[in-house]
């Protein structure tokens, strides 16, 4: 089993032949070749949610490039309804559900709204770009569907930062470079300095995670 650095997401194509990205692909029906996820950013509600391109989004979910759902999710600091966010929100958890594939979620101010669709679900919840309290850490870990991605906020962590870090076990991590400059080995590198764990340890860990989500053979 040769292990790859995992990208679980980012906005860009993988830097290295080591590494497997899922690039995100926004509301737009792809063609790519490679790894991307497709959903409807809460930030981009307000300007292009409509009846068709959400069934332009489900159809180009089937397209076997597209192994993850989203970013989608709510955010209390943008101005658009939260109410529709969450009926959003909820179409895509529908589609994961339906289709087996994971939520990739963007998700601030509002873990507390997020946890009914955790809760009500067995579709995989990722956390990408996770910035949760140690106490919301906490309650999130007591579902099995959830993870949490870690990226460029390691550069500057705070306090209570780490706490989080170091309470969510490395079975239920992943790494990723979103739209920060950052390369996936910085992130990985970063992240290791924090837990005070061996990077290769924390390479396999990730892989095997990685590939249990996505239904990976690694024989």
């Amino acid at each position: 089993m040769t292990e790859h650095y995992i990208n679980i997401h980012t906005h860009r194509k993988a830097c290295y032949a080591d590494e497997i990205a899922v690039r995100n692909a926004y509301h737009r029906p792809t063609d790519l070749k490679y790894p991307v996820s497709c959903g409807l950013h809460p930030w981009l509600i307000d300007r292009c949610y409509s009846l068709e391109w959400m069934k332009a989004i489900e159809q180009s979910l089937n397209q076997e490039n597209v192994w993850a759902i989203g970013e989608c999710g709510l955010d209390k600091a943008i101005k658009t309804d939260l109410e529709l966010q969450k009926s959003i929100l909820q179409v895509h958890v529908n589609w994961a559900e339906k289709m087996g594939k994971p939520l990739i979620i963007h998700c601030v101010r509002a873990y507390n709204e997020l946890l009914p669709f955790i809760k009500n679900s067995q579709a995989i919840f990722l956390l990408h770009g996770y910035k949760g309290s140690e106490e919301q850490s906490k309650q999130l870990l007591k579902f099995d569907n959830v993870f949490f991605s870690f990226g460029k906020r390691l550069f500057q962590a705070d306090e209570g930062y780490l706490k989080s870090i170091k309470t969510i076990p490395l079975e239920r991590t992943l790494l990723e470079t979103d739209n920060s400059n950052y390369n996936i080995k910085e992130i990985y590198k970063q992240y290791a300095l924090y837990k005070e764990m061996d990077e290769e340890v924390i390479k396999k860990q990730l892989y095997i995670t990685f590939a249990d989500i996505f239904k990976l053979n690694l024989t």
